[in-house]
């Protein structure tokens, strides 16, 4: 059984990220380059977020007037810690990857 390609497809050069309309493949040369742009920002949306999830739980917290509430905002606030965790962890490991590799992730 003989296969024929019908299309080929340039991904690097169908795609454009850049106002300019510059192919990816002129801007990111490697998929670790368009990475490098990316987690760096990243982490910085993810810290934003915990913060704003720490202090809506925190405040849930302070000002429930039931158990349940106080439950409620408790677990909330331990789901914010643990992400946290997560988030601390994965800088770290990506601070590992780049001491290791040479190739600098984070900045």
């Amino acid at each position: 059984m003989d296969r024929t390609l019908i299309a080929e497809v340039n991904l690097k050069q169908a795609f454009t990220l850049t106002p300019g309309g510059e192919p990816v493949g002129e801007v990111y040369q490697t998929p670790a380059d368009l990475i490098n742009v990316i987690l760096p920002n990243l982490f910085v949306f993810a810290g934003l977020l915990l913060l704003i999830y720490i202090f809506v739980a925190g405040f849930k917290f302070v000002t429930s007037d039931s158990k349940a509430s106080k439950e409620q905002g408790a677990k909330s606030l331990t789901y914010a810690i643990t992400g946290f965790l997560l988030l601390f962890a994965s800088y770290w490991i990506a601070q590992i990857i780049e001491y290791y590799t040479g190739v600098s992730i984070v900045g």
